[in-house]
């Protein structure tokens, strides 16, 4: 495969964005004297194979801090934030703590650096997993096993847990999730015996399922719902409803609760008037409308919605990132893989192969993420850099694969 020069040079101008847990940011500052110029660069190494487990480290950076000025440094403290990670040891360093934004002040002889001359510390840190060990587990409230139902579809809920950022599908349909529920809309159903099989899926890759029985006689609905933002978006969320009635007599009466609380939001008679809703807090929500028909026929159906927080998505995605820059800064490359959308991993692999030396020198001074716009399973994401004087942006997509994980899918 040829790597083409304009996908190798956006993959070079992206890695140094979101928080991540091994630092990517090191700032070097000095009292004495004020005015000097201080840099600093790094090097990461992976450090948790031949080390016994009880004092293993994840990996070790040796950051170097370069005197530019013309006076020499008496005084300098270097400052990074190790997020949740953890300080496992310390050379030509005493940090103020062990973990979360931590400050430097070195010891013994490299207080002191001369102009021109450079100084190093090292440390090594463990990452914080403790997300990675939460069990996975799913479980189908709705409907219940041995059901016989009168559709070819239908809503599919219950509940599930697992590391952050796991997703749900049930039959090969991606659910709604909230990190406690799930709701699949519109699960095909055959005639006679169905087999609806619930997966839960981590950002890992590791997966639990439950699966029951139900049978239907595979009649079309004679009322379905469809809103304007079927996969959902942010709060507010305006949305507008349409229906579909193949019942024999007109319609008498249409009824929407909106938001699943049991209370009627809005009726009316005529059947084509406009419905809309603007949904202003996150969650999902489930959607009912009532129609009865001139014959007194009632029917029902119900539709899930999905609101998210703009905030929570951000914290989302930058964790899709960290988890990527992470293992491509230790070389992992299958890993950091596991963090790009299915259909994109064959396209970057050789990407990273051809980078994989460079990503300490990638990582070091780039925006965070910016948010340019989202949909239900869709994220549009911006950083910024200054390139020969030129404020240049670029953009970074993620998707939710059908697993229900979301991912990286370009950049």
């Amino acid at each position: 495969m040829t790597l083409s020069k304009n996908v190798l040079a956006l993959c070079v101008a992206l890695w140094s964005i979101g928080a991540y847990a091994i630092p990517t940011s090191y700032i070097a500052t000095s009292s004495q004297p004020a005015t000097a110029t201080l840099a600093t660069d790094f090097k990461v190494r992976d450090e948790s194979k031949d080390r016994p487990k009880s004092d293993r480290a994840d990996y070790c950076v040796i950051v170097a801090i370069h005197n530019k000025g013309s006076n020499d440094v008496h005084a300098w403290r270097l400052m990074f934030n190790l997020g949740a990670d953890k300080l496992v040891s310390m050379e030509h360093g005493k940090p103020d703590k062990n973990t979360g934004a931590i400050v430097v002040a070195p010891i013994g002889g490299h207080q002191f650096i001369k102009s021109g001359h450079d100084r190093t510390i090292k440390f090594c840190a463990s990452i914080d997993r403790a997300h990675e060990n939460v069990p996975l587990r799913v479980s189908i409230v709705s409907p219940l096993t041995g059901t016989m139902l009168q559709t070819d579809k239908l809503l599919v809920s219950g509940t599930y847990g697992g590391p952050p950022g796991s997703g749900v599908s049930i039959n090969g349909v991606v659910a709604l999730t909230d990190g406690h529920y799930f709701y699949a809309n519109d699960v095909p159903l055959v005639q006679g015996s169905n087999t609806i099989e619930a997966v839960v899926t981590s950002p890992l890759g590791r997966t639990a399922k439950h699966t029951i029985e139900v049978r239907s006689i595979g009649a079309a609905a004679v009322l379905e719902l469809y809103p304007s933002s079927s996969q959902g978006g942010i709060a507010p969320l305006p949305v507008r409803f349409q229906f579909e009635f193949t019942g024999v007599a007109a319609i008498r009466s249409i009824a929407m609760d909106f938001d699943g609380n049991g209370v009627t939001d809005f009726s009316t008679t005529n059947p084509n008037e406009l419905i809309a809703y603007t949904y202003n807090v996150p969650g999902i929500f489930l959607a009912k409308v009532t129609l009865i028909d001139t014959l007194g026929v009632t029917y029902r159906t119900t539709r899930a919605v999905r609101v998210y927080h703009d905030q929570s998505l951000d914290t989302l995605f930058n964790g899709v990132f960290s988890e990527m820059n992470n293992a491509l800064l230790l070389g992992h490359i299958d890993r950091a893989l596991l963090s790009m959308s299915v259909a994109s991993r064959d396209r970057y692999r050789p990407v990273y192969l051809k980078l994989k030396n460079r990503f300490p020198a990638i990582m070091s001074s780039y925006s965070p993420l910016q948010r340019s716009r989202i949909t239900g399973r869709f994220g549009e994401y911006a950083v910024n850099r200054v390139i020969d004087g030129v404020n240049r942006i670029f953009l970074i997509y993620f998707v939710q694969d059908d697993d229900g994980v979301w991912r990286i899918d370009s950049m």
